[in-house]
């Protein structure tokens, strides 16, 4: 006697036998940070004399620039006890900073800062044509270089783990990381509701109706409120810079 095969489910029949919890919130969210005025050369130039009073915009005004962030960095990395973490062409930063996370568990601080070169659109400056007065000017292209980015990877009191990335090269564009679900977990945290997590997501959650609302409201307003805590936090590398010596 044939018997006939049984179908195979669907995805969406194992899904329904499977999932314990179904809500909404965005998850990871990789944002760039800039000053939209200083991503042209002639802006960049204006600020450089009209804002910060050099004579002229040279290309080693932008490196002296340069240079005193590094040194910021140093010292504030020196003044806090910070771990610094060469990353190697190919390695999975976030693998790494698992492990440093781990070994280094603070709290609303800088885990550690990790150094990559790597590829970014930065200002190369040249002599324009001479001015009949003798005056001597410079201009300003955007051209791809490899060049010096710091990552620091935060364990922020709102996002828990996350990052902003730094490329040293004035004017100093940033890439922001942060999580969704972590900081669900911190509100839900905050509000006593509980809950079981899974690697980046919830498995159980006591009030999901509650968990909802909290999802609902994560928007451009937390994320910037992220931003601009920690920018104002980093700017104690300058104070740091400061009061640091090396030897």
């Amino acid at each position: 006697m044939k018997t006939t095969p049984k179908p195979l489910p669907t995805i969406k029949q194992i899904l329904d036998e499977h999932v314990t919890l179904t809500v909404a919130c965005l998850d990871r969210l990789y944002l760039n940070g800039y000053v939209p005025d200083l991503q042209r050369g002639s802006p960049l130039i204006n600020f450089l004399v009209g804002h910060l009073h050099f004579p002229v915009a040279s290309p080693a005004i932008r490196g002296r620039l340069t240079q005193q962030y590094v040194r910021d960095v140093e010292a504030y990395v020196q003044e806090h006890q910070i771990p610094v973490v060469d990353f190697k062409k190919g390695q999975r930063k976030d693998r790494l900073a698992q492990k440093m996370r781990r070994q280094r568990p603070v709290k609303d601080q800088v885990v550690f800062v990790g150094v990559a070169q790597e590829k970014a659109y930065a200002f190369k400056g040249a002599k324009g044509q001479p001015d009949p007065r003798g005056y001597v000017h410079f201009t300003c292209t955007r051209q791809p270089v490899f060049v010096k980015h710091d990552y620091f990877y935060l364990d922020d009191a709102e996002f828990g783990e996350s990052f902003i990335k730094v490329c040293t090269y004035a004017p100093y564009a940033l890439k922001i990381y942060v999580n969704g679900h972590e900081w669900a977990k911190r509100q839900l945290e905050k509000q006593a509701i509980g809950y079981e997590a899974l690697d980046n997501g919830f498995w159980r959650c006591a009030e999901p109706q509650r968990w909802q609302r909290i999802g609902d409201q994560l928007g451009p307003e937390q994320i910037e409120r992220f931003l601009a805590r920690w920018l104002q936090r980093l700017r104690e590398v300058e104070r740091a810079s400061q009061n640091c010596r090396f030897s």
